[in-house]
């Protein structure tokens, strides 16, 4: 049971006030949702988690509750939260694939570590964004792997809890990352060709000029 007197446990106690006055089961508040299923509502306001500000308004406009006082609640719990979140750079100040992937690692967390299982379903469900499997979305936020389109990082923002008026400056970030990797690739091919050459071509000793054999003698000269 969450602690009443903190944010989070405050905010578990409302999302359940609003569901007892609606007089609703979980499976019938999904029914009136979109892309929410019977578990993550429940989830919502067990007060174990915190939900994504996306969640909160759809647990309250299946209640027909006014989401208003919810959210309220539900940034007092993110503002708890804040120091425990990792460092993010601004999203206007990232220019590479690294800084990109820590921001997505923070905006993870931020709306409350949903898991991977869970934003696959998300993706699936809900309309206008492409689906984001599991497997892609756990090397994404967990930094193993650069989102490949601007729609695949728009769906994840989307089911992250990011309003649209948002989308746009991520997508540039996305775009600054994106120019820096062709560079990366080659900067990897090239320390590949270099092994690839060490282990195909090992190491002989020239013999031109004045060089000197291994043994330290000058090698043989044409009579």
């Amino acid at each position: 049971m969450p602690y009443l007197d903190r944010p989070l446990g405050l905010l578990a106690q409302g999302l359940r006030n609003a569901r007892i006055r609606a007089g609703l089961t979980y499976s019938q508040m999904a029914g009136r949702t979109v892309g929410f299923s019977e578990s993550t509502l429940k989830r919502a306001a067990s007060g174990k988690t915190l939900p994504t500000r996306g969640t909160v308004i759809a647990y309250a406009h299946a209640c027909d509750t006014e989401p208003g006082p919810l959210l309220k609640a539900w940034e007092e719990a993110v503002e708890e939260r804040r120091p425990l979140r990792p460092a993010a750079p601004r999203i206007r100040k990232i220019r590479d694939a690294a800084a990109l992937g820590a921001a997505l690692h923070s905006l993870h967390v931020k709306a409350g570590n949903p898991s991977c299982r869970e934003i696959d379903k998300r993706t699936r469900s809900s309309p206008g964004i492409i689906r984001v499997p599991r497997t892609t979305a756990h090397q994404i936020l967990y930094r193993q792997r650069f989102p490949s389109s601007r729609t695949q990082l728009k769906a994840l923002l989307t089911v992250l809890g990011v309003s649209a008026a948002e989308h746009a400056e991520w997508l540039q970030a996305w775009s600054h990352a994106n120019r820096q990797r062709p560079s990366d690739r080659h900067a990897d091919r090239t320390r590949k060709d270099q092994l690839q050459r060490r282990i195909t071509h090992p190491r002989l000793t020239p013999w031109f000029g004045n060089a000197t054999s291994s043994s330290g003698t000058t090698p043989p000269t044409a009579s």
